[in-house]
């Protein structure tokens, strides 16, 4: 049975009325049970190709004279980092790994990533492969984080290779004036960060960084966020990315984007250009594309600040997760603050707590202002957010947001994706599971058959 969204679910201020009655035509609240443990599409930890499968990166990179010329992977590339015009290493070398060995200095061993990220800054650029000779699901354990410079593909294939950090070092460090940049299937994650707060991210784009494009990866039990996407004051320009075709698991806080100097420390700067046209040649602009986030519990994305986010096509399965202080995290979909903007379209949201109901987005403004332990943050994350919501599906949950008016349209049309309903989300799910992490880009290029 299909309902609509409840009005007591749906807190509109005024001047978004409107607004408000478009968001319950247009999105749908399915009607079911208990929340089955099937609704959570998949299990497990990172990808491992099949023990019959033979790794066909050499078959899939079209090279010529040792030069990158070509990748399926190109093709997948939407959204804000089209805009940008990623394109990572084409038409640069290609450089393999072919040790799994790291050392906390450049240069050191020729056959290691490091070793490779290294080449690829000094010959203005690279696409980065892994070689067989490196068996099965090889483990990199890094000293500390990699740096990636402007004009790389680090492109895992069907290696299953895993890259890993250990806090405080995030795994992958993408900082400007760096840009266009391919972050490609790869399982990603930190050892020894159970306990550890803002300890690293499984990937950090900052500082200005620009065309950035993280597809297929498999991200897990990072210490801080799995991928944040940030600008200070003090950054010029546009921060544009998608982060599309990834699964997120075992974790709290996903996904952070947005000025965060400016929420932090500047709470009024944000507030008067959310009554303007939003410009894009500044700030943050995040698609975030076709993922799955995997029973995590919070920050689907949480933007705040000059930020506008195109969230489309994903399935968000959330649930609390127990801290080592003995709490349960917080639990929600979307979080809007500070002038952030967000477009939410052909999302799944899923509550996998029959005890409550999950929220699905919710504006800073609904919420008490609160001071943080270290006493920066007191009621800083009001702000005028416009948030649009359209052809969602919501199971076991529910909108809760004030909102200044709708977004503005993207500079961009995606490629249609899975057909989302009420009556068959089960399936959307489903689908979406076989389409994202290191062993999802054969399924997106063939099309297989969805909902």
């Amino acid at each position: 049975m299909v309902l609509p969204i409840k009005l007591t679910m749906l807190f509109l201020a005024a001047p978004a009325l409107v607004f408000g009655s478009q968001a319950i035509l247009k999105n749908e609240k399915a009607g079911i049970g208990p929340v089955a443990p099937t609704a959570n599409a998949t299990q497990g930890g990172s990808w491992t190709p099949a023990a019959d499968t033979r790794c066909s990166i050499a078959s899939e990179l079209v090279t010529q004279g040792g030069l990158a010329h070509g990748s399926p992977l190109l093709g997948r590339i939407e959204g804000f980092a089209k805009v940008a015009g990623v394109t990572g290493g084409l038409g640069k070398r290609v450089i393999e790994v072919t040790s799994a060995d790291d050392f906390a200095g450049r240069g050191q061993n020729g056959g290691t990533l490091r070793a490779a990220l290294a080449r690829a800054e000094a010959e203005g650029g690279g696409w980065i492969i892994f070689s067989p000779a490196l068996g099965a699901s090889p483990r990199i354990e890094l000293a500390k984080s990699l740096i990636v410079p402007s004009n790389v593909t680090i492109d895992g294939g069907c290696s299953g290779v895993t890259i890993s950090s250990s806090p405080p070092f995030s795994v992958l460090k993408v900082m400007g004036p760096t840009r266009n940049v391919m972050i490609a299937r790869l399982n990603l994650t930190q050892r020894d960060a159970a306990g550890v707060r803002e300890g690293g991210d499984c990937v950090t784009v900052a500082r200005g960084a620009d065309a950035v494009w993280v597809g297929f990866n498999a991200m897990s039990a990072c210490s801080d966020g799995m991928v944040d996407i940030t600008q200070g004051l003090e950054d010029s320009g546009p921060t544009r990315a998608t982060v599309a075709f990834n699964r997120f698991f075992d974790h709290d806080k996903d996904m952070l984007i947005g000025s965060n100097e400016c929420i932090e420390n500047h709470p009024g700067v944000c507030d008067a250009p959310a009554s303007q046209p939003f410009r894009f040649d500044r700030g943050v602009q995040v698609t975030i594309q076709g993922n799955l986030f995997d029973g995590t519990a919070q920050r689907h994305p949480r933007i705040s600040g000059l930020s506008y986010v195109d969230l489309s096509g994903n399935v968000v399965s959330a649930k609390g997760r127990l801290r080592d202080n003995g709490k349960t995290s917080g639990v929600y979909g979307s979080y809007v603050g500070g002038g952030g903007r967000l477009l939410a379209r052909d999302n799944l949201f899923l509550g996998l707590e029959s005890e409550r109901q999950m929220r699905a987005i919710v504006s800073a403004d609904m919420e008490e202002p609160r001071e943080r332990e270290d006493g920066k943050r007191k009621g800083a994350l009001e702000g005028k957010s416009m948030i649009g919501v359209e052809r969602n599906v919501l199971v076991n949950a529910g909108f809760v947001f004030n909102s200044a008016g709708q977004p503005e349209a993207p500079p961009y049309t995606l490629s249609a994706g899975p057909r989302l309903t009420s009556g068959d989300w089960k399936g959307f799910a489903a689908c979406i599971a076989t389409r994202v992490g290191p062993g999802g880009l054969a399924a997106v290029s063939a099309n297989r058959a969805c909902p």
